[in-house]
């Protein structure tokens, strides 16, 4: 199905004639609700650029990881696209590259020695962006937000949510669980709670009375979150890094996008900006945030011609061609 170009792939589909053919009275395609039941989503990818300091220990640590791969650069080897297939790439990818462009602590360690060191004045706003430009990003827009936030990152230790939680609390936040309700709250779906406080959890989010984050300003998610999780009258959705799965993307901003999920607010406000964060120095070609996106796009790019044309010979095309297409999108040919 993927061209071939001399020595090259290109990642398009090929012979999609013949696949429309053979598939043609298997497949039904009915879309559901219409988007205007649900609040719009504005995504933005956002590139925050490193201090000097987290990128000398950025290229450290990818000096360490390239050399015990045998990668010089990124666009050498593609990890992802191998001849003839696509795959994902493994969890543990640059799993210490994904980690420090997050935040590096102050002893260029990625272990608990390295958050241990992370403490005092470095931990003030001001002096945030120093170690992780991401954390000071997302925080910086959370506490000037009017409405809840949702914040998502892949990783639960000390690369991800546990320093997170850390940087929160140096600029005033507390724990919901540990505190109770009130302003600067947040809560943490990891998976490490039980069935009860999840839903206590979310039961407090989703009040109408916390639509300025009264009781719960931020709720902080991991990949456990990612499905089976509703969040009413979400402002705000900062993913902290990219991912190779654009569907993967779309599950996160699917938990603050629900169906009538932002009814409570005022038609103007019935959207969610959702900022996806990738780490970038003048220094680096294509950093490793870079390159996962890069690649996620790539991949994306080529399963949407394949949903095209099962939607182009669905067997009800006709019948449901005015509720499945709207304004703005790709027209839909029927072939049946």
């Amino acid at each position: 199905m993927l061209k071939k170009k001399g020595s090259k792939i290109k990642y398009t589909a090929k012979n999609l004639d013949i696949f429309k053919e053979r598939i043609k009275g298997y497949i039904s395609y009915y879309r559901g609700a219409p988007p205007y039941v649900f609040p719009e989503a504005k995504v933005r990818y956002v590139k925050c650029q490193m201090s000097n300091f987290q990128y000398r220990s950025y290229i450290t640590v990818l000096a360490g990881e390239k050399k015990r791969q045998g990668i010089k650069k990124f666009k050498e080897k593609n990890q992802m696209f191998k001849e003839g297939t696509v795959v994902k790439l493994p969890n543990n990818f640059f799993i210490g590259t994904r980690l420090i462009s997050n935040v590096a602590y102050p002893n260029k360690k990625i272990n608990e020695k390295g958050f241990a060191s992370w403490k005092g004045d470095d931990l003030n706003l001001k002096n945030l962006k120093k170690y992780s430009i991401k954390f000071y990003t997302i925080i910086k827009r959370i506490i000037s937000s009017t409405g809840t936030s949702f914040v998502y990152c892949n990783f639960t230790e000390f690369g991800g949510i546990l320093a997170f939680k850390k940087a929160l609390e140096a600029q005033g936040f507390k724990d919901y669980m540990k505190d109770g309700e009130g302003w600067k709250r947040y809560a943490v779906l990891s998976g490490d709670e039980n069935d009860q406080q999840k839903e206590e959890i979310k039961a407090v989010f989703n009040k109408t009375g916390n639509i300025k984050g009264q009781k719960i300003k931020v709720i902080i998610g991991s990949p456990s979150v990612a499905e089976g999780h509703s969040f009413k009258n979400c402002r705000n959705v900062h993913i902290m890094e990219p991912y190779w799965n654009q569907s993967k993307i779309d599950q996160i901003i699917g938990r603050a996008v629900r169906y009538c999920s932002h009814k409570a607010l005022p038609s103007e406000k019935r959207n969610v900006k959702v900022y996806v964060y990738m780490s970038v120095h003048p220094n680096i070609d294509e950093s490793i945030d870079e390159y996962i996106r890069r690649l996620a796009k790539r991949k994306d790019k080529l399963i949407k011609e394949f949903e095209h044309a099962l939607k182009e010979v669905a067997i009800d095309c006709k019948l449901f061609k005015n509720a499945n297409q709207f304004k703005d999108e790709e027209p839909i040919q029927c072939d049946f």
